[in-house]
């Protein structure tokens, strides 16, 4: 699944001056975030568009690569996903798709799941137009979610920006 918070938009300019308030400093922890690099475009991209669907039949999310800026753009319903404060199509460097496992949430009429992301299993990851088969791996609720290459090594990912979404099977990501 995809969350947002209707209306809530924030940005790591506006943390740092949250934090700054409060006379807080950053968390300085190794365990919190993920490796990156800058990563130049495939020279032959193997994924230039990526897609995925959810529950909703009606519902997919795209990924349009472009080598020129070496992104990707998201669309949605195969329409432009427009950044409600900035008017910009929302872009990524890197798309990560996560297999999960999901279910209906007890008593909830609107036909909401619980997604299940503590544990292991298996993800696709697209950065510069390249194609990775990875794990994930989180081993408790507090615990950092991490991917990992078919070696066991830490995914090195494109400097930027990303996006991770779970879905509950691959059957529902087409990759081109």
């Amino acid at each position: 699944s995809e969350m947002c918070i209707r209306d809530r938009y924030t940005n790591s300019a506006a943390l740092r001056a949250f934090l700054n308030d409060r006379a807080q400093s950053p968390p300085d922890d190794p365990q919190i975030g993920y490796l990156f690099d800058r990563v130049p475009p495939a020279e032959q991209a193997q994924a230039t568009v990526i897609s995925y669907g959810f529950t909703d039949p009606t519902f997919r999310a795209t990924w349009r690569y472009d080598a020129a800026s070496n992104s990707y753009y998201r669309s949605m319903r195969d329409k432009p996903h427009v950044d409600r404060t900035t008017g910009q199509q929302l872009t990524t460097r890197n798309v990560v798709v996560m297999e999960v496992s999901n279910a209906p949430r007890p008593g909830d009429n609107k036909g909401r799941l619980d997604v299940n992301v503590v544990g292991s299993g298996v993800a696709r990851i697209f950065f510069a137009g390249r194609q990775i088969e990875a794990t994930w791996r989180k081993d408790d609720a507090a615990a950092p979610l991490r991917f990992y290459d078919a070696q066991g090594q830490e995914i090195v990912f494109n400097a930027g920006p990303m996006w991770i979404a779970a879905i509950s099977s691959f059957d529902k990501l087409t990759v081109q």
